[in-house]
């Protein structure tokens, strides 16, 4: 009799384990959005031999943009604009340039 209350004990452990397991590891407000936006960043050049200019979008719009040389110098900042959180930044020498928030980091080919 003893030996059958402690594995019935221990099969009920592991329905509650299984039950409340999937409940506590995330919830509808945790989860990820469905389909978060993507950075991207062009270098063009403005007519042959002119300066360069960095344009791009993917950032939420307000946030605040930086542009980064391949030193890691900040050379500007620009806000990020509506409808789809496009920046630009222009007259700037031929470099390896990065493009940074709070919301993420990508580098502009």
């Amino acid at each position: 009799m003893r030996k059958t209350k402690k594995r019935n004990m221990a099969a009920g452990v592991a329905v509650f384990a299984l039950v409340g397991g999937p409940a506590i590891a995330a919830s509808p407000a945790q989860a990820a959005p469905m389909h978060a936006p993507r950075i991207s960043c062009t270098l063009t050049q403005d007519a042959p031999g002119s300066f360069f200019r960095v344009v791009g979008n993917g950032f939420p719009p307000g946030e605040l943009v930086v542009l980064l040389d391949s030193s890691g110098t900040m050379l500007g900042k620009d806000t990020a604009r509506l409808p789809e959180g496009s920046f630009d930044f222009a007259y700037l020498p031929i470099d390896n340039y990065t493009v940074a928030s709070g919301f993420g980091r990508v580098g502009c080919v």
